[in-house]
């Protein structure tokens, strides 16, 4: 009897901290976002896309963000391409996700003094009929050379094209929306994945 009562004891508080556990670790943040429930396994295949041989140099110090969509039976890898002027889009292409052929940057820095004067990159695109629509972060400021890293204020823009691959052109009259004193968007509105649900387009932001 005693055994079972240290068993059962045992239980209890093997069951309680797991509990406290779990409810710690899934618990809602605290200014309410909602927590992660689900979690899935995943295998590391390695680095599918290494820096450094872009066309013209577009990657030469790094790839990173890499941002996949697929069009018929071509996947298109648009990355951020650490060059020798400064961070932009750029393109890959491939048929099974592990040998790409570099298309170079997709997008130009803006004019000096416009909003991707030093980087015009992080981009997320959506279909809509006959054109495509890319999202992509501009900023006016980066750290010193030779790294040009980006540096805020970061800003949504647009591009749009009638073919996944480019040609890309820049919508500057389209504003989105700004960065907003007093708000969770007050230095960076890094513009992210882009759906469409219930009729309308949701884009997900930092």
């Amino acid at each position: 009897m005693k055994q079972n009562k240290i068993f059962c004891f045992s239980f209890f508080v093997f069951f309680f901290l797991l509990q406290k556990e779990l409810t710690a670790q899934y618990s809602p943040y605290s200014d309410g976002s909602p927590a992660v429930t689900k979690r899935m396994t995943c295998k590391d295949e390695g680095i599918v896309l290494r820096y450094g041989d872009g066309l013209d140099s577009c990657d030469i110090l790094g790839a990173r963000e890499a941002i996949v969509n697929k069009e018929n039976d071509i996947y298109h890898l648009f990355y951020d391409g650490a060059g020798k002027d400064g961070w932009k889009a750029c393109l890959a292409v491939s048929k099974d996700l592990k040998n790409w052929t570099k298309k170079g940057a997709i997008l130009e820095l803006g004019k000096e003094g416009s909003k991707d004067a030093k980087s015009a990159s992080s981009t997320w695109i959506i279909n809509e009929g006959d054109t495509w629509h890319m999202f992509y972060l501009g900023t006016p400021n980066t750290s010193p050379a030779p790294e040009r890293i980006p540096a805020i204020p970061y800003y949504p823009l647009k591009a749009t094209s009638k073919s996944i691959a480019g040609p890309w052109a820049k919508k500057y009259n389209v504003i989105l929306f700004l960065t907003k004193p007093n708000t969770f968007y007050t230095v960076t509105a890094s513009p992210g994945f882009v759906v469409k649900y219930d009729g309308k387009f949701l884009i997900f932001f930092t």
